[in-house]
């Protein structure tokens, strides 16, 4: 068995799906997703089901986001009809977000 030899296996349950258009909205790391298994939940169950134990998992977050401008911010969900936009103050980012970035637009939005 592979994981006597190791200590943990991380798991990177972020980056294996990416919003179908860049017009809607999207998960980069669904936890759950409906009619799809590329989500948390589904992977780490497969690693346990395939004999991995569970306390050499390792599930690893991202600290990233996308931002949106919602069309109709009263269709606001997955999928929903939506254009990419940047919270990097010098226009790079191109629709993603770092942690930093995400954290100093929500306290502008309280100052």
């Amino acid at each position: 068995m592979m994981q006597q030899h190791l200590n943990w296996v991380h798991v990177r349950p972020y980056g294996n799906t990416h919003p179908p258009s860049e017009n809607l909205t999207g998960a980069h790391a669904a936890l759950y997703s409906q009619g799809n298994i590329l989500n948390m939940d589904h992977g780490v169950r497969e690693w346990i089901g395939k004999g991995l134990s569970p306390n050499k998992l390792v599930l690893i977050l991202p600290f990233y986001g996308s931002a949106w401008m919602l069309q109709n911010p009263m269709v606001n969900g997955i999928g929903a009809p939506a254009k990419k936009f940047s919270l990097n103050t010098n226009g790079g980012g191109g629709g993603t977000a770092t942690y930093k970035e995400i954290k100093n637009y929500i306290e502008g939005l309280w100052s």
